[in-house]
């Protein structure tokens, strides 16, 4: 994995709620240093508004499916899912569905 872009550095993580947020791959992963260390992320664009944000994607419940994607898809790059908690919960599980 390659260490976050400076261009990317600026971007926020995406608050993902419980209704599905369509989201497309534009690059990564990259790793981000955190307060927390290095945390796993993709560089996402949001459908519907267009704006770009990072998917911290070390959740269990996440990269496992994200996993499942990647054996067909081959690349992370132009993957395009729905994307949302099961739960209001911090720790809820995500759930994602290909499109």
């Amino acid at each position: 994995m390659t260490m976050l872009p400076q261009s990317l550095e600026s971007l926020g993580n995406i608050k993902v709620g419980t209704a599905d947020t369509r989201l497309e791959v534009i690059a990564g992963p990259y790793v981000r240093y955190s307060d927390w260390g290095y945390v796993p992320v993709l560089h996402v664009r949001v459908e519907r508004s267009g704006l770009d944000y990072l998917l911290p994607i070390s959740a269990r419940s996440l990269a496992k499916q994200l996993q499942d994607l990647l054996n067909t898809h081959q690349t992370f790059v132009g993957l395009r899912f729905d994307l949302r908690k099961t739960g209001e919960e911090k720790t809820s599980p995500y759930e994602l569905r290909k499109i």
